[in-house]
């Protein structure tokens, strides 16, 4: 009898464990697939409408996105500059070691920046942390504004695509997209962020704390692949990386220490959201296809185009130089009430 109800303990223990494994998995493959929107099919059209184009590279992604999430989630207290710097984390791995673009400017910070700028802003911070946090509010005004700005950014950006050498690189076939073309496509991609961020509540964590060997574990795996991807290429990228990420991680480390102890971003975050509130966010494509449409019917010549990647790309350097400074500052700057909260807590000591 002792040996059935032995059994059957067992049976339920492997069974939650297996529940939490499966949970787990899809927890980071969903944020991966909100942070891919916007860091490859909001960035550019290139692979058209497919499930490997959207799915399969959220799969290639989740290497990325486990290295965000474990930041964020390793230690209490959430701040808006505490999720900047974990999305600089998450920019440096996927242009670092999934790739060597951050290394092409040399000892220079320009590619980090603009990789903070647009994965760090645009994929953490507003895909996957600020319109989780509005779903949740149901801050529908800002849903609205939100989606329609990135709509706006996302037509206009994607002219580029016109351009007669934009198609250099990429796999023979490449087209650029007419109008009618790249509305669906908008379309495709808008829906697959709205059913992630609707899903994603499900399978939400209480927490996201690896531990030492999960976190051995992470850092291993991202050691590996970079070994193939990366170092025969560039090998003096560890370097670089290391003072990226490195600098990153003690920022984040340096801020929880000096702030208030709060919820971690993944506790801070739990919760069903609204399928009513999700719809807005289709906002973004349908704003997003009639830019591209108004620009289109534009005729603008090479020149104008050119321009206009000339100066999103300098825009999205300067605001990631931006946003990492303010970040560093409010890292690094011990808050009032925590220096008041610290004294009161040394008084009672020295009473005691």
């Amino acid at each position: 009898m002792a040996a059935s109800t032995g059994r059957a303990d067992d049976l339920r223990m492997a069974m939650s464990l297996s529940k939490r494994w499966i949970s787990g998995f899809a927890f980071v493959f969903l944020s991966a697939l909100l942070v891919v929107t916007a860091s490859e099919r909001v960035y550019w059209y290139v692979g058209g409408v497919s499930l490997d184009s959207i799915l399969g590279i959220a799969i290639f992604y989740m290497i990325p996105t486990l290295a965000g999430l474990w930041a964020l989630g390793s230690g209490p207290s959430i701040r808006l500059h505490q999720v900047v710097l974990a999305g600089a984390i998450f920019g440096f791995v996927v242009e670092g070691v999934l790739t060597a673009v951050v290394y092409e400017d040399g000892v220079l910070p320009i590619m980090a920046a603009l990789f903070v700028g647009w994965h760090g802003l645009l994929s953490v911070v507003a895909f996957w942390y600020l319109t989780r946090r509005w779903l949740l509010a149901r801050r529908r005004r800002s849903l609205v504004i939100g989606s329609a700005a990135v709509g706006l950014l996302w037509g206009i950006w994607s002219i580029v695509y016109t351009l007669p050498e934009a198609s250099e690189g990429f796999e023979a076939g490449f087209t650029t997209m007419d109008p009618g073309g790249f509305a669906i496509y908008a379309l495709v991609v808008g829906l697959a962020f709205a059913a992630a961020h609707y899903l994603i509540g499900y399978v939400w964590p209480k927490q996201f704390q690896p531990g030492k060997w999960g976190s051995r574990g992470i850092v291993m795996l991202l050691a590996a692949y970079a070994a193939t991807a990366v170092l025969p290429a560039v090998p003096w990228a560890p370097i670089k990386f290391a003072i990226l990420v490195g600098g990153s991680l003690w920022l984040l480390r340096r801020s929880r220490e000096a702030g208030p102890e709060e919820p971690s971003a993944i506790a801070a975050l739990q919760g069903h959201v609204r399928l009513r509130d999700v719809v807005l966010l289709l906002v973004m494509p349908v704003v997003s296809a009639t830019a591209y449409s108004v620009v289109w019917s534009m005729e603008l010549s090479t020149a104008a185009v050119e321009a206009i990647f000339t100066t999103v790309s300098l825009l999205t350097v300067l605001a990631g130089l931006s946003a990492f400074g303010w970040a560093a500052r409010c890292s690094l700057r011990r808050p009032a009430g925590s220096r008041h909260a610290q004294a009161s807590s040394s008084q009672r000591a020295i009473s005691t």
